[in-house]
């Protein structure tokens, strides 16, 4: 079994120093590497002032977006929220892979509340059977990289 991973930061839809929108641009690059899973950063789920300034923006948040037809599931954890909207990171995966994502703003969760929610997730066992090719394959992954 081969797993395709890509990890990209996709700056909130725009190109460098946000002279233009490529969102549309981006989901069509991200479909021709065929990745199995993607990891995105600078994920914009929620902007309320770009629909009046960019005709094309999409409706839904951009990981949702950026999946349409080629990723089965998507996963977004917010990391910077303001006023207009908020930003995080995404996961995009071609099947459940038993991928989570967490993300935890330092300026808005204090020290020892990050790290009880940091050992719950981490506690928390998988849904998925053992005997999964995915599983495996995860585990195979994380004791390769992480020692364990």
């Amino acid at each position: 079994m081969t797993l395709r991973i890509c990890s990209y930061n996709i700056h909130k839809g725009f190109s460098q120093f946000n002279r233009r929108m490529v969102v549309h641009e981006l989901r069509d690059r991200l479909r021709t590497l065929d990745s199995d899973l993607v990891f995105l950063q600078e994920v914009q789920g929620l902007h309320l002032a770009h629909p009046q300034r960019h005709s094309a923006w999409p409706a839904q948040p951009q990981h949702e977006f950026l999946a349409e037809e080629s990723w089965q599931q998507t996963a977004y954890g917010g990391n910077a929220v303001y006023d207009h909207g908020h930003h995080g990171n995404a996961i995009l995966s071609r099947q459940l892979h038993n991928a989570n994502l967490l993300c935890l703003g330092a300026r808005s969760l204090a020290e020892n509340e990050a790290i009880r929610v940091v050992d719950a997730w981490l506690s928390t066992g998988y849904e998925d059977s053992e005997d999964n090719p995915r599983v495996v394959l995860f585990q195979k992954l994380e004791y390769q990289f992480m020692g364990r």
